[in-house]
């Protein structure tokens, strides 16, 4: 069989990776080298998600906080106030 890369030579033929490029061709691969991301990207990328994280903090605010209501939480979501039934516990704080 034919290399898949498009040569003349003879591919490998491997029972478990199924038919792999010509030894020349390998050796080519095993030369280039692989370049790694420019630092700005991963930069920008940080900062994209530490704004996510800043915009969605408030979806991460639980009820409850020891088995006691987290006035924190219910600040955020005054409607649920009556839904948990925990206005007078809060009135106390």
């Amino acid at each position: 069989m034919q290399c898949p890369r498009k040569c003349k030579n003879k591919a490998i033929i491997d029972r478990v990776y199924g038919v792999l490029p010509c030894e020349k061709c390998q050796t080519k691969d095993s030369k280039t080298k692989i370049v790694r991301p420019t630092e700005g990207y991963s930069v920008a990328k940080s900062h994209r998600v530490q704004r996510a994280r800043d915009y969605h903090a408030k979806d991460a605010v639980q009820p409850y906080l020891s088995n006691k209501p987290n006035p924190d939480y219910f600040k955020i979501h005054p409607n649920q106030i009556d839904k948990y039934g925990v206005r007078k516990e809060l009135e106390k704080l």
